[in-house]
């Protein structure tokens, strides 16, 4: 059993996405079907309930039911760079984490995007990452199966996007728009077959969505992706999660000696490209 309480409104399924990360999806389901949550000593499986931070969530799992949401790629006493799983809320991991020490998080990835994601570990560190970030100074490589392969074969695109907070989605557009902001993303295709092909792609602007969504409107979507992907090829593939990794990041701009340190996730899809 554990117990936990949140730190703002929300329902108690979005509770559970992010104070039990690690805690199997198909464990969750059952947990709620069961009704094997409290809020407030009482039983319910009502997942749209809302909660705050007043409110004593306890949920019974079963010990065998979780799973390791995440592998340290490298860890000292200024930073933690984590591999993160597919399937893993951004924030489920930052609130696992923060219960075994003072993690901060720098940035996030989409829940079925998997790979390397960086948490300081004090202030004077989160401040110079923090920076860098907002500098552009750490060079972000990302991995992805596309429907498709991209014609030229190498770019460094631009274009606009905007945000729909109500829908959380994203749309991109070619010229600047009301409420849009720029985004840059650089690709090389590094593999392709008959029908898809394997990607490596720079993030030099980091909006949300943006890998996902750019790709999707130069006509090749990420493989899996259930928001801007091709739904024909996702059923053809059987995928149902985007294939798209967070393979490497290498720091500058810190004025610390991260700079210069470049951490890779052993993670690949590009074995589905034939």
């Amino acid at each position: 059993m554990r117990k936990f309480s949140t730190d703002e409104i929300m329902t108690l399924s979005t509770a559970l996405d992010h104070y039990c990360a690690d805690i199997l999806p198909s464990e969750i389901n059952r947990l709620f079907r069961d009704r094997d949550i409290k809020v407030n000593g009482k039983k319910t499986g009502d997942k749209k309930q809302t909660v705050t931070s007043l409110d004593e969530i306890c949920v019974y799992e079963k010990r065998d039911k979780t799973f390791p949401i995440y592998t340290t790629v490298y860890e000292d006493d200024n930073i933690l760079v984590a591999d993160k799983e597919r399937e893993v809320n951004s924030e489920g991991l930052y609130n696992h984490l923060k219960t075994k020490g003072d993690y901060r998080i720098l940035h996030r990835l989409d829940r079925n995007t998997c790979g390397i994601m960086l948490f300081a570990k004090n202030t004077v560190t989160e401040k110079a990452l923090l920076s860098a970030i907002k500098g552009r100074c750490l060079t972000k490589i990302y991995e992805a199966v596309l429907v498709g392969t991209p014609t030229p074969e190498k770019s460094t695109l631009k274009a606009y996007l905007t945000k729909n907070a109500n829908t959380s989605t994203v749309k991109v557009y070619p010229n600047k728009a009301s409420g849009a902001e720029e985004i840059i993303t650089g690709y090389e295709v590094v593999k392709k077959g008959e029908e898809l092909s394997y990607v490596k792609i720079n993030l030099v602007t980091g909006k949300t969505h943006q890998i996902r969504a750019h790709m999707a409107f130069i006509g090749h979507p990420v493989l899996g992706d259930n928001k801007y992907g091709n739904e024909i090829a996702n059923k053809t593939y059987g995928q149902k999660k985007q294939l798209l990794i967070s393979k490497q990041t290498t720091i500058n701009g810190t004025g610390t000696c991260l700079d210069g340190k470049t951490f890779v996730s052993n993670r690949s899809f590009e074995d589905v490209v034939r």
